[in-house]
């Protein structure tokens, strides 16, 4: 008898929780609720993510390699959450020396936050990001906020607010052990809101392809509501590897509608007016120049002056060339387009 009253208990809780959990209103599914009904940005932005890169189309140059501060250090200790909609790993609020990042046209420096994982209810599928229309099992985020605002709440709805990291990963016959710390906390906290402390060992240097200056970037959104876009996107070329046991371990997780989580990703998105960069490190005078690059893109009405943010931010990281950046842009008309030729009968004589 008692144990009957306890798993009845044990269920009301557990119903409760799933409840109040999914009052967030959004998930993955086609229903209402789910991408196409996301309002706000979601529904309004022209600059959303995540995109299907497309490597023959994306424009060369080199932005140089990105710098890691503190990406060495363990994050044992940390928060690992089921938030309804992922896993989600952020360091412990004692910790004094967060990992950041820097350089490759990041304007300052970007404090890392969190990180989360997107993937399928089969192999075939899981990453947002595609790459030549193709989608990977898993995709991990490593979520980085400008250190110039105070915080990520601060940040997240500045154009220049968040910087994130996409890391693609391929099916492999062995497991990744640098997933294990995190694989390890999954059966504590199977069910929506529940939380439990990183117990092993945990580097962000470690979740990194060992070739990290090869790199697509744009910008974007975030890829859950609300959407704004505030995203610098970093998506390495590289993948690492995952094995199915893997994934079959994040496939018991709980969402918020009290199914096995899976398929959480958000579908692609049009690219609009934006254009993609891809970095690799090239031979001096190889490439184009970033200037000349803007000025190409801008006359020919490619893309508009939110489409250029990347090559932006790379001038302005590389000094030098903001003066003259600012005439370029002033001199744009029509929200960032170049201005279009009078015709000489409109004129007032």
């Amino acid at each position: 008898m008692r144990n009957s009253a306890s798993k009845f208990l044990f269920s009301v809780l557990s119903l409760a929780l799933l409840v109040s959990v999914n009052c967030d209103g959004w998930h993955y599914l086609d229903a209402p609720g789910g991408p196409d009904s996301w309002g706000g940005f979601c529904a309004e932005g022209t600059q959303q993510s995540p995109i299907d890169i497309r490597s023959s189309e994306a424009v060369k140059a080199d932005l140089g390699g990105l710098s890691f501060a503190n990406y060495h250090l363990d994050l044992k200790g940390g928060k690992v959450l089921n938030n309804g909609h992922s896993i989600v790993v952020s360091p412990a609020e004692s910790v004094v020396d967060v990992p950041f990042m820097s350089g490759a046209g990041l304007k300052g420096k970007y404090s890392f936050a969190q990180l989360h994982l997107h993937w399928g209810s089969d192999s075939t599928k899981g990453s947002e990001h595609l790459m030549d229309g193709k989608a990977y099992p898993l995709e991990l985020h490593l979520v980085h906020y400008n250190s110039k605002y105070s915080d990520i709440g601060t940040a997240v709805d500045k154009e220049d607010g968040l910087a994130v990291l996409g890391i693609f990963f391929h099916l492999s016959s062995k497991d990744n052990p640098h997933l294990q710390p995190i694989l390890n906390s999954v059966s504590d906290i199977l069910l929506p809101l529940t939380d439990t402390t990183l117990s092993k060992s945990l580097t962000l240097k470690s979740l990194l392809p060992e070739d990290t200056k090869s790199f697509y970037r744009y910008f974007g959104s975030l890829t859950t509501p609300g959407c704004y876009e505030s995203v610098t996107w970093t998506v390495f070329e590289k993948s690492i590897p995952v094995s199915q046991s893997q994934l079959s371990k994040l496939r018991t997780l709980i969402d918020t509608l009290s199914n096995k989580m899976a398929d959480n990703f958000r579908p692609t998105l049009n690219l609009n007016r934006r254009f993609v960069i891809k970095s690799k490190p090239t031979k001096k005078q190889e490439g184009m120049n970033p200037m000349m690059m803007m000025m190409a893109m801008m006359m020919n009405g490619s893309t508009d002056v939110n489409g250029m943010m990347p090559l932006m931010m790379m001038m302005m990281e590389q000094g030098g060339s903001n003066n003259m950046m600012l005439p370029l842009i002033m001199m744009m008309g029509n929200n960032g387009f170049p201005p279009q030729p009078q015709n000489p009968s409109n004129q007032q004589q």
